[in-house]
């Protein structure tokens, strides 16, 4: 008897599960944006250069996720140079504690009029409370 009960409630638990998960993981997407500032270079959202990008979309984010977008660095100017990163100035505050950037430039030289595509990293923390959106600016230079 109690085998016959098990089986009938396990669907209906089941989808109280799914359902309570669906409500909870929907009130925890971030909105988000990227914004790109650069000194000594471009960087284009496509490889022809023809797209500036003065902004990252990091799409629709939730906690625990990591997400990667590509873009473009085109070299200005004469000389050789390399290329640095920071990123800050974060809104709200808040987020910096949650949420990291990286990249997987790996510091070779570039020349002048060479364009190379750069992976962007966001990874967002397991733990991550109180924060819908966020803004931070990012800081690439080139320098040589």
């Amino acid at each position: 008897m109690r085998w016959k009960l098990f089986a009938f409630l396990l669907p209906w638990l089941l989808t109280g599960a799914f359902v309570a998960y669906a409500i909870i993981a929907s009130h925890y997407h971030i909105h988000n944006c990227g914004c790109i500032h650069t000194i000594g270079l471009e960087v284009y959202k496509d490889q022809e250069c023809t797209q500036l990008c003065t902004s990252i979309s990091w799409g629709t984010l939730y906690p625990g996720e990591t997400v990667t977008r590509v873009v473009y660095a085109k070299l200005l100017g004469n000389t050789p140079a390399t290329l640095s990163m920071t990123y800050g100035n974060w809104t709200p505050s808040e987020a910096q504690n949650y949420i990291t950037l990286s990249w997987n430039y790996t510091g070779d030289t570039l020349n002048p009029g060479d364009v190379l595509p750069i992976e962007f990293t966001l990874s967002v923390a397991e733990n991550i409370t109180g924060i819908e959106q966020f803004e931070f600016y990012i800081t690439i230079t080139a320098s040589g």
